[in-house]
């Protein structure tokens, strides 16, 4: 995994924009990017970390959208639903 200090709030910013009586931008803090790899399919891309200010937990959204779990040392990828449940 590599990491990035480059600030993108796109993705946070489509949740929102989806989501409006969930999700607001302003009550998150953008904690840095890492770049998710596997050995088998190569890079698949810039996983966002995003803090809630009220909660202290993380949602992670890549590029394309896509949810991500931190566990164990590794990212795992989750729907949306999951994703909403833990940072709320």
């Amino acid at each position: 995994m590599k990491i990035s200090t480059k600030i993108n709030w796109v993705p946070l910013e489509n949740l929102s924009e989806r989501k409006p009586n969930e999700i607001n931008c302003c009550d998150f803090m953008h904690m840095g990017a890492v770049v998710n790899s596997d050995s088998r399919k190569g890079t698949i891309g810039e996983i966002n970390l995003y803090k809630s200010i009220a909660t202290r937990r993380y949602i992670n959204i890549d590029t394309d959208g896509g949810y991500w779990n931190y566990h164990k040392g590794a990212y795992w990828q989750i729907d949306e639903r999951t994703a909403l449940r833990r940072v709320i």
